[in-house]
């Protein structure tokens, strides 16, 4: 990376940071006014988004996020705290760290030591599972899913639901399934705006299945979309019940427990800031 894109990037472009939601899940579906607190980012070095909350108890809430690097200008993922009473992220602890730029951590699932999840990785051109042993600390590929730059990959009921790195457009979600080891194509889902991202794992709620997904029809991650998952003869389509955005947009949502969790956009120079964003072909991702 160039040493001005770097500048502007550190300097100007958007920045992400974690908001607590009040609401109730119910709520959010039905469109109802957020009320939302945000996460306090004592780390003065990244900043975090994409949350998958892991685990909570009734003090803390225990997630995955990318923590985006200010100095290195590329994303790694972490293991934070958060403290349920005051919002503040209490403890910072490296999950998956090199040269290469990780984000949106899907968890696959848990063990007692031991964590499994599927970050974004297109830099590489391939999406894997990796395996967080959290008594050594350090994490290992596990197993190969698909030999393509998948962004924003989730798995639902068998099947992983992805965009393209290649596709600038997201309108079309693509639909893969197992065959020989790995996730091939096998059908699209297709949107009437360019909304079919996903902004996190799929969830049910009394009995429904819905999709949340991140809103780029202006620019990148604008708003959230919360949309039922209809399954019929013809497929699978995805209507939507609500859309939020709050700051300069909202791109991910995560829900256990009855917490939910997710991230906005802020600009630190609103319309310098956005112009960086075109420049620098929409960095904050």
């Amino acid at each position: 990376m160039s040493w001005w894109r770097k500048f502007l990037i550190r300097h100007l472009a958007a920045r992400w940071e974690l908001v607590w939601i009040e609401n109730q899940l119910e709520g959010l579906l039905a469109g109802e006014p957020l009320r939302w607190h945000p996460v306090i980012n004592p780390y003065s070095d990244c900043w975090f988004a994409d949350p998958f909350i892991l685990e909570s108890d009734p003090s803390t809430v225990r997630l995955l996020a990318e923590a985006y690097s200010i100095h290195a200008c590329r994303g790694s993922i972490a293991l934070i705290t958060i403290d349920r009473r005051t919002k503040t992220i209490t403890d910072r602890e490296w999950v998956l760290k090199d040269d290469s730029h990780y984000s949106f951590p899907f968890i696959i699932g848990q063990q007692k030591d031991s964590i499994d999840f599927m970050p974004e990785n297109h830099d590489r051109g391939s999406l894997s599972v990796y395996r967080y042993d959290r008594v050594q600390k350090q994490a290992a590929q596990l197993c190969l899913v698909a030999r393509e730059p998948l962004t924003d990959a989730v798995i639902w009921d068998g099947r992983l639901y992805a965009t393209h790195e290649a596709d600038r457009v997201w309108d079309r979600l693509g639909v893969y399934e197992p065959q020989d080891g790995l996730y091939e194509k096998t059908a699209e889902i297709g949107f009437r705006e360019n909304y079919a991202r996903n902004a996190g794992a799929f969830f049910e709620c009394h009995g429904k299945v819905y999709h949340p997904a991140q809103v780029c029809s202006r620019m990148y991650g604008e708003a959230l979309s919360l949309q039922e998952v209809i399954t019929g003869n013809r497929g699978t389509v995805m209507r939507e019940v609500s859309r939020y955005s709050i700051g300069a947009g909202m791109h991910s949502l995560t829900t256990k427990d009855g917490v939910i969790i997710s991230d906005r956009k802020l600009f630190p120079h609103p319309w310098l800031s956005k112009l960086v964003y075109r420049l620098t072909g929409k960095s904050d991702r």
